[in-house]
């Protein structure tokens, strides 16, 4: 969806984020950040361009491992009111999968297809759409559950579900900014 914006969670996620004047780009470059959210537990959402220039969101939260160099971010993201889980990783056996599988508290929740596969910055990037039905029923989920697990044929990605919450009211708010803007360019 979003796949410039990876490259841009990525440096967020590893170095933080600085203020710093710069020069100004088209306000729909593909990869920019429109706006992010303040950090809700271990969730980030952020507005950003995706590659056909329309304006998406995503919440996503990460793992680093400084020694190993080990990196990867999971999460959901949201471009013209339909709702994706995603994985992305530079271990590409790990998302070699043609389903994403979620579990809420150990409990399956969802299996999706994953309908879009894409590599930016060295990520490989697995998505899946989650129809209208089920993201209501796993948003609710998310919102009172305590832990979260993706799932693909060969690896796992666990958090805890502190602020996500939080995230998906920021989640919800990006997409209604998302889709005002976008109306006003029109």
């Amino acid at each position: 969806m979003l796949r410039y914006l990876w490259v841009t969670l990525v440096l967020i996620f590893t170095v933080g984020t600085t203020q710093a004047q710069q020069r100004t780009l088209d306000p729909l470059t593909p990869g920019k950040i429109v706006r992010q959210w303040p950090a809700a537990g271990k969730w980030l959402v952020v507005l950003g361009v995706s590659k056909d220039r329309k304006l998406g969101c995503t919440m996503a939260t990460a793992y680093k491992d400084e020694s190993g160099g080990e990196f990867y971010l999971w999460g959901f993201s949201k471009k013209d009111s339909v709702l994706r889980a995603f994985i992305s990783d530079k271990n590409r056996s790990a998302v070699e999968a043609n389903k994403i599988r979620l579990f809420i508290d150990g409990l399956p929740v969802g299996s999706f297809d994953v309908t879009e596969k894409d590599e930016v910055g060295g990520f490989h990037i697995v998505r899946a759409v989650i129809d209208e039905k089920a993201a209501g029923r796993i948003t609710n989920l998310l919102r009172i559950g305590g832990n979260l697990k993706f799932a693909t044929d060969y690896a796992n990605y666990a958090t805890p579900l502190d602020g996500a919450g939080q995230a998906l009211f920021q989640l919800n708010t990006c997409g209604q900014e998302a889709e005002a803007l976008m109306a006003a360019r029109r």
